[in-house]
């Protein structure tokens, strides 16, 4: 049986029921999921397809390259160290988030910024669908992340951003996390600068 976050436990994520209204006073839930579940990979790749793959043309290459995002995170996700996250709305998920545990601390940012010893947290790759968005999800699908973090022991949750992702990094200040790196990445679309925050808990 599925472990389900209702309304009713919004205080185990430090949130307020009035930060779970979205539209017409609907309520949305956040639950764990499973790749390995034909509905939620199939959920979950209908969620890529129109988030992080909807700036391709080509919708075959879509849902080729959705298809094959979430196998690879369905050999990384666990259910234990490194959970999948889904926010429904009336039983439709709008929006996903993963977590993982990592056991070694990262040393090169560990050391340059003084960060407590213990297992670092990734907040690894989220999305919540366009015409849900600025509702509050995207903070709640955080607080399931940041709680696994907390049960795993965890003392550092890392997120990191595209320079030009402001909603993101306004997320990211929002919720606590202090900016500690920057790095340049070659992609096929060009140079992308990403940008690392670190939450200490």
């Amino acid at each position: 049986m599925r472990k389900r976050f209702l309304p009713n436990n919004a205080i185990n994520y430090k949130i307020t029921r009035k930060s779970l209204l979205v539209a017409n006073n609907e309520t949305v839930a956040i639950e764990e999921a499973s790749l390995h579940n034909k509905v939620d990979f199939a959920e979950l790749a209908a969620m890529l397809s129109k988030t992080i793959f909807s700036n391709y043309l080509d919708t075959l290459a879509v849902a080729r390259l959705a298809a094959e995002k979430v196998t690879i995170l369905r050999q990384i996700v666990d259910g234990k160290n490194s959970k999948i996250f889904f926010a429904r709305l009336n039983g439709k998920a709008v929006g996903f988030a993963v977590g993982a545990g990592d056991p070694k601390l990262k040393a090169e940012l560990g050391a340059k910024f003084q960060l407590p010893e213990g297992k670092d947290y990734s907040y690894t790759l989220s999305a919540v669908l366009p015409e849900f968005q600025r509702k509050g999800i995207a903070s709640l699908l955080n607080a399931a992340r940041e709680n696994h973090a907390r049960e795993l022991g965890c003392k550092n949750i890392y997120g990191i951003t595209e320079e030009s992702n402001f909603p993101r990094i306004k997320q990211f200040t929002k919720e606590g996390f202090d900016k500690v790196s920057n790095t340049m990445e070659r992609t096929p679309m060009g140079r992308i600068k990403h940008v690392t925050f670190v939450k200490r808990l």
